[in-house]
């Protein structure tokens, strides 16, 4: 809706958004016997990163890197369903994911002990991986940061359900704290961990107004 409007028949701010089941927060990271185990050395040197196509956020967020931190990632395209056996068997260093999709992209792999985990994309470090900085937190340059701000903002509707407009506010409201006890539910929660899905909700109101901010966006970013 931002970057091509003429090609979008709806208006994401007038869906009746009911939550967000993963948070999707973008990471650029090294298998551990890159020589890359920071975002400063990939800065320093050049470290060899696998994605499968230009099309992917994962491109698009080695890509701006690039451009916006300095770092010197040679980035080879190509790499779909063979990126973790190239990873481990050091063909490529590393490459990117989301930190929820690490059990998806290979679940026998320990990220504490297995990753160099670089950078993320977030508004502020994850409590889970507080060592890690944030990409916006290595650039003073406020076009850069509301870049990387857009890029992630977009996590806000990476698993999200929605109601069409129109709906009554009191359906929303049903739907929403029902949408609430389902991510909080034993049951449902033991599923997705059976299934190797980490759920990191985000509640309606959160999500709704996360699409305000990327919608707001301004053209020149």
């Amino acid at each position: 809706q931002v970057t091509s409007p003429n090609q979008v028949r709806y208006d994401a701010t007038k869906l009746n958004w009911i939550g967000n089941l993963e948070e999707a927060t973008l990471s650029l990271f090294t298998w551990n016997t890159s020589k890359t185990k920071t975002i400063q050395d990939a800065i320093a040197r050049e470290t060899i990163m696998g994605v499968s196509s230009k099309a992917s956020v994962l491109y698009q967020m080695l890509a701006l890197s690039n451009r916006l931190l300095g770092t010197k990632f040679k980035i080879i395209l190509g790499y779909e369903g063979n990126r973790v056996i190239s990873i481990e068997r050091g063909e490529i260093e590393g490459s990117a994911s989301t930190l929820q999709n690490y059990a998806g992209i290979a679940p026998h792999w320990v990220p504490a002990r297995d990753l160099n985990i670089l950078v993320v994309n977030a508004e502020k470090r994850v409590a889970k991986y507080p060592a890690v900085p944030t990409m916006m937190e290595l650039t003073d340059n406020p076009v850069y940061r509301e870049m990387m701000l857009f890029m992630m903002l977009q996590s806000a509707t990476a698993r999200a359900i929605f109601a069409p407009p129109g709906v009554p506010a009191e359906r929303v409201e049903a739907l929403r704290r029902a949408f609430d006890q389902t991510a909080r539910d034993p049951g449902f929660l033991a599923d997705m961990a059976k299934a190797q899905i980490e759920v990191d909700a985000t509640r309606g109101e959160e999500t709704q107004a996360a699409v305000a901010r990327l919608i707001a966006t301004k053209p020149e970013i």
